[in-house]
């Protein structure tokens, strides 16, 4: 039989969650293959994936069905354990047939949910039927529940509408259905269907596994959740009748009618299809007509303009009229509206917003209403046609960053405002990332676990990168060969499932705001996923849909801004964020150091590296780094390029125009802007037709699909006269290759303010900064040890003379950081294992002081057997203003300590170095101590081109014997020998000379007797040392060896510990950067690696003080 004879009608696809294996698209693939005309989409419960199954089908030019396979129960308001749920198959014929399973599934989801969403008897029956087939069902068949409703449905529905469903396979559950159907339906007509739960034969394992994971059983299980038959794939027509014929409970004849009538209903659905909407906008919480709308919008932006002192410049009047021209044309002045009174609403209620992300940065109309804030996007260069131009019908997306702390507050309130009804949060569907289906198939197969977190550990999942990551692991990672050599299986089935759909979740951000009753079934199924309510559709979805979108983000940083602005106006009340200067020197230096803890996004390793590297000088820098950080530019040496130009290295320079747009980015396409620019003034092309291209170009598609939109530059350049047809050409094909990495300027711009203004309060007002970030910041929650990266803000704390106080009653908060005196207290919350209810119990509780054997909740005469919250006060010295007893790590999750009792002033802290010659003499006549005694004499320090220090323990027997100059004299210095010629070849790798130093040590006698300088010898050398940093107002110092730890902290030993930091050490009022001795490699050449780490971070240090 011939496929286009039979159409499936009855078929789960990845959307039944983890039960269904096969995508929408390889579903469609394979039915355009076998020559089917038309097929259908029943995933259980859901109607999820519709919008994209009559997309996939359009492109293979097949007809779509849709429907779904419902559980039915015959009272939804019954919630009894080890219930049966039926299963009743809904096949959609017209959009009132649409509608009315869409509420049916609002309501399966919001009141029927239990285990699934359930329908019932009742809410069916008592439905408009109209537009709506009934299939009866697989083996779990309301059949086997209710004849009386399979009646009463018959009867309700339109005629022929109701439809006896058969299947082919060999069970007993089956034949017993089947047995059951020609008793008492034999009159009914049948419909021949197939369970399909996967694409090919051969995925019968792939599917099993799925149902393995979604029951958390071992495959070797016997009892584990399985089928127990296979034949659920997209049989062929032939394939079907051969089943029928081997399972036996028709006749041929029934079988080819009940084939027969799945392309007649078929052909009855063919004609639905869920159309894109016009977009559905609420109304305004106060009235306003319609026709008043854009005067309203322009009313309120001429507001802005006079308030921004723009009014008068005509380049904003004019970029002013040109925006709101675009936005009455599209009627998008509601939306406007809606979005700017949000905002005001949150800032009323003290709720911070930052300043922007992304496209709408580009709008000054934002800029002027204050929806995004110091975002003047003709200052920092920002088109317009980025967020909304002519040939763009879907809303503009504006992204809002609400403090994190307020953010859950900020989403409620558009719940009261426009109805319960009428918002919800956008689903999301959570795919089966490439290292959780190692751990999965590690999990269900029973695999080693250490092989499996090898295998997992060596899969990198890059956005960037096109197909499977786990076959790029295996191709490229020897331990990742290593595992599929040994688990072939498992890697096939990995690669199987590696992209398919686990569940569907909330989205972290995206909310609907509808002008309609979403509960009504005309745009959207509404459903409950976990506490949430949230439509059935995912961010594009909605879009078709014609739904509202509102990204509402929460942002830690903005709390963090906003306790450093309320912390800051106790002593300066005229301070506000947003008027802070710009281009300020000092956060420059701060963000060029590498001292970036807690800094928005530089904060992260590889962005503070990037910044060191470049060199930060400017706002515009920044803002590069924020771009060029992203693995596509960075693997594909844009961002290392980006780095060598602006440092000097030379490039061929392309057309004037070009190299015009890309002149602060050293001749590259850094921006998605920028690329909009090249084609739009290259070609001559409006800014509209130069973003349809920018969006197409920046996809990863067949180079072939970009042929027309080639044609067209290469059109526009002959006729602008910019390039000849081959050079437009050649031109073309480069920016093909580089536009795909190019990032959102707005985007980065945005970003790029905030992680300003946290540099620029670090760098002028620490105390607040640091006790704003700690109560508030993230601390990076991506990496496991949160705690880690908190120690590190707390280090620099300490650095900078900040003291890191434990919890303290009548000082500290209950959840957040205090300041008092130049001094940082920890909240009651940090208390490990404490918890808010006990931390919020000491504040309300607080006293000055405990008195003598009484309890810190009952002051009374009896004595009371005392709680473990007194207790743990107690270890802690809670009661004591002053003391930080040692035994804290038991109880606080980092390090307090004292830092210096004068908190020191930023100007004290940059690295600048100076040309400043002087060495102590007197130094040659040392007899202090006795290794005077030992050695041939003192050895001077040498002088070096900038007051920068390297420092050793002690000079060896090589540097005591001295090198004999050419007039025959001796000359002794530090770092000679084998031990020098590896420090300065290690340095040269850097380009630092010995010239470019001073070279001394903590001990100036060589110690031939004593081996290891003592305490006494080390103090008595130290004067000589201090003198010399101090007269040359030496800023930084390499520090080799534990001689040098002791000589500067008192510490004995540690120095493999510190290795590779750099530390302000107050009584030196220098940077010291901490080294392995290169002795210690000599020794042993395990020890090289810490040695080059120390290197490293000197260098990087030198580069900053030398630039």
């Amino acid at each position: 039989m011939d496929n286009s004879s039979f159409v499936h009608l009855h078929l789960h696809s990845t959307r039944s969650w983890l039960d269904g294996f096969g995508t929408s698209a390889n579903y469609i693939k394979r039915a355009a293959e076998l020559g089917f005309k038309s097929i259908a989409l029943t995933d259980h419960g859901n109607v999820d994936g519709a919008i994209e199954w009559q997309q996939e089908c359009k492109k293979a030019n097949i007809l779509p069905v849709v429907g779904c396979e419902l559980y039915v129960v015959s009272d939804m308001n019954k919630k009894d354990k080890g219930e049966k749920r039926s299963h009743l198959t809904v096949l959609v014929e017209n959009i009132n047939g649409w509608r009315t399973l869409c509420k049916w599934l609002t309501k399966a989801s919001l009141e029927g949910f239990y285990h699934r969403p359930r329908c019932d008897y009742e809410q069916i029956l008592n439905s408009n039927l109209d537009g709506l087939i009934f299939l009866t069902g697989c083996a779990a068949s309301v059949i086997n529940a209710s004849d009386r409703f399979v009646r009463d449905l018959d009867e309700k529905a339109n005629k022929d509408s109701v439809f006896i469903e058969v299947m082919p396979h060999n069970i007993k559950s089956q034949k017993q259905l089947h047995a059951k159907i020609k008793k008492d339906y034999s009159e009914w007509p049948l419909v021949a269907t197939n369970d399909n739960h996967y694409i090919l034969e051969e995925d019968w394992e792939a599917q099993e596994v799925l149902l393995a994971i979604q029951s958390n059983a071992k495959w070797n299980d016997p009892n584990r959740w399985r089928f127990g038959f296979k034949g659920l794939h997209l049989r062929t027509a032939d394939e079907m009748l051969q089943a029928f014929e081997k399972q036996g409970d028709f006749t041929k004849r029934e079988v080819y009618k009940a084939i027969e009538r799945t392309v007649q209903i078929a052909e009855r659905c063919s004609n639905f299809e869920i159309k894109k909407q016009n977009i559905s906008l609420p109304n305004l919480p106060y009235k306003i007509s319609e026709q008043s709308e854009f005067q309203e919008l322009k009313s309120r932006c001429l507001i802005g303009l006079r308030e921004f002192g723009l009014d008068r410049k005509t380049e904003y009047k004019e970029r002013l009229e040109t925006e709101l021209a675009l936005i009455g044309k599209k009627d998008f002045s509601r939306y406007f509206l809606i979005v700017q009174d949000f905002v005001l609403y949150c800032k009323s209620k003290g709720w911070g917003v930052g300043p922007g992300r992304g496209s709408v940065a580009g709008a000054l109309i934002a800029h002027l209403l204050h929806i995004t804030e110091g975002l003047d996007p003709i200052k920092y260069d920002l088109p317009f046609s980025r967020f909304l131009s002519e040939d763009r019908n879907d809303l503009p997306d504006i992204d809002l960053d609400i403090e994190k702390r307020y953010r859950q507050q900020a989403v409620d309130a558009l719940f009261e405002i426009y109805g319960k009804n009428n918002v919800a949060y956008i689903s999301t569907e959570m795919q089966m990332k490439s290292k959780a289906v190692i751990r999965d198939i590690g999990r269900v197969f029973d695999l080693p676990n250490d092989e499996v977190s090898d295998m997992a550990n060596s899969i990198w999942d890059n956005p960037d990168h096109e197909g499977s990551a786990i076959e790029y692991a295996v191709e490229r990672n020897s331990e990742a060969k290593q595992f599929a050599e040994k688990h072939p299986k498992q890697i096939k089935l990995a690669l199987k499932l590696e992209g398919q759909f686990r569940n569907a979740g909330r989205h972290a951000a995206g909310v609907i705001i509808s002008g309609e009753d979403l509960t009504q079934g005309t745009r959207c199924v509404l459903v409950k996923r976990g506490d949430y309510q949230v439509v059935n559709w995912n961010m594009k979805n909605c879009e078709h849909q014609g739904l509202m979108k509102l990204d509402v983000l929460g942002l830690a940083t903005i709390s963090v801004l906003e306790e450093c602005r309320t912390l800051i106006k106790q002593s300066n009340s005229s301070f506000e964020i947003e008027t802070i200067p710009e281009e300020d020197p000092e956060a420059f230096e701060f963000i060029d150091s590498g001292k970036t803890a807690g800094l928005f996004q530089v904060s992260a390793r590889p962005l503070t590296e990037l910044c060191t590297q470049m060199g930060i000088s400017c706002f515009e820098h920044l803002n590069a780094a924020l771009a060029l950080i992203r693995p596509g530019p960075s693997e594909s040496g844009m961002t290392e390029e980006y780095v060598e130009r602006k440092k000097g290295k030379h490039w061929d320079k392309d057309h004037p125009i070009y190299e015009d747009i890309t002149k602060d980015t050293y001749g590259q396409l850094v921006y998605q802007e920028q690329v909009m620019k090249v084609i739009s003034r290259m070609a001559g092309m409006s800014e509209s037709d130069a973003d349809s291209i920018r969006r197409v170009i920046g996809k990863k598609r067949d180079p072939k699909e970009f042929e027309p939109y080639k044609k067209q530059f290469v059109d526009g350049c002959a006729k602008q006269k910019t390039f000849s047809p081959k050079e437009a050409g050649e031109f073309w094909d480069g920016l093909l290759h580089w536009a795909r990495y190019g990032f959102g300027r707005g985007h980065s711009t945005a970003y790029a303010l905030i992680a300003y203004r946290t540099a620029y309060l670090k760098a002028h007002y620490p105390v607040e900064f640091f006790c704003a970030t700690l109560s508030y910041g993230e601390y990076d929650e991506k990496k496991k040890d949160v705690q880690k990266h908190k120690q590190h803000i707390i280090d620099e704390a300490k650095e900078i003379g900040l003291s890191i106080m434990p919890p303290k009653i009548g000082i500290s908060d209950a959840l957040r950081w205090t300041i008092k005196d130049n001094c940082l207290y920890t909240p009651f919350a940090e208390i490990k294992s404490f918890g808010e209810s006990n931390a919020l119990k000491c504040v309300e509780n607080k006293i000055v002081a405990k008195p003598k054997n009484k309890g810190f909740f009952n002051i009374n005469p009896v004595a009371k057997k005392k709680t473990k919250i007194e207790e743990t006060l107690e270890k802690i010295d809670a009661y004591d203003p002053e003391s930080i007893p040692s035994n804290l790590s038991e109880y606080l999750p980092f390090e307090c300590g004292r830092g210096s009792n004068k908190l020191i002033q930023k100007q004290d802290r940059i690295l600048k170095a100076e040309k400043i010659k002087y060495r102590s003499e007197r130094i040659s006549k040392c007899k202090r101590c006795s290794l005077a005694e030992e050695a041939q004499e003192p050895i001077l320090t040498s002088i070096g081109k900038y007051n920068i220090f390297v420092i050793g323990e002690a000079p060896g027997r090589r540097e005591d014997i001295g090198v004999q100059m050419r007039d025959g004299s001796i000359k002794r210095m530090g770092f000679i020998g084998p031990a020098g010629d590896l420090l300065w070849s290690t340095l040269a790798k850097y380009n630092i000379n010995r010239s470019d130093v001073y070279v001394s040590n903590a001990c100036r006698c060589y110690p031939s007797k004593t081996k290891t300088p003592k305490e006494d010898h080390i103090q008595a050398c130290l004067p000589w040392l201090m003198d010399e940093l101090k007269k040359t107002k030496c800023k930084l110092v390499l520090a080799c060896g534990n001689i040098c730890l002791k000589a500067f902290t008192g510490k004995d030993g540690g120095i493999t510990t510190l290795a590779g930091q750099r530390q302000w050490i107050k009584s030196l009022e220098a940077y010291v950067v901490w080294s392995l001795h290169p002795s210690a490699v000599l020794r042993n050449p395990r020890n090289r690696e810490l040695f080059e780490k120390g290197i490293e971070e000197f260098s990087k240090a030198f580069k900053e003080a030398t630039k």
